[in-house]
């Protein structure tokens, strides 16, 4: 479910959008829906008029202490400054690309493959990934040589990552399979 806010235009109706706005454009509206003057707003809220030109700009979050003294100035919920800043932000990260993000995704493919520790799983990943002469692959062959004595997991989940017996989500992006 996405988190649609409620902000009204000047006669009232409800504006609705599914698109995110900065909740400094919101301020800008709202104080010139009240004709407060910028500089007079910024030495109420104690800030320089540069600063809240950055917030309106988008530049500067609307932090906690912030979103407080909106509230007591334009009786507006800080709750709901922190939301639209926090959702804002939320969206931005989406739309940018996070190769971690497909590293815990393949981590925790391997470890369900395999079935093993998360922590082996891991080795697993940075053997196959960075090769025989990687910090991680070092480290992870000394646990391999250890554990595959014992139980053969982390053998076995490096032999299905470089296999091909799975699919990384980069991969699935690309091709069907590795």
């Amino acid at each position: 479910m996405q988190n649609v806010h409620e902000v009204v235009n000047r006669d009232g109706k409800a504006l609705r959008s599914p698109d995110l706005f900065h909740p400094g454009y919101i301020l800008k509206e709202e104080i010139e829906a009240r004709e407060i003057t910028k500089k007079d707003f910024a030495v109420l809220l104690n800030i320089l008029p540069t600063h809240l030109s950055e917030v309106f700009a988008g530049r500067r979050p609307v932090g906690p202490k912030m979103a407080r003294r909106l509230e007591t100035a334009l009786d507006i919920s800080a709750g709901f400054w922190l939301r639209m800043q926090s959702d804002y932000d939320l969206k931005l990260a989406e739309q940018e690309p996070d190769p971690i993000l497909v590293k815990i995704e393949d981590v925790l493919q391997i470890q369900q493959q395999s079935n093993t520790s998360l922590a082996k799983a891991l080795v697993a990943y940075e053997v196959a990934h960075a090769g025989p002469a990687g910090a991680w692959a070092a480290r992870g062959e000394r646990i391999i040589t250890r554990s595959a004595t014992k139980t053969g997991a982390v053998a076995k989940a490096v032999a299905a990552a470089k296999s091909g017996k799975f699919t990384t989500v980069k991969d699935r992006n690309t091709r069907k399979t590795r």
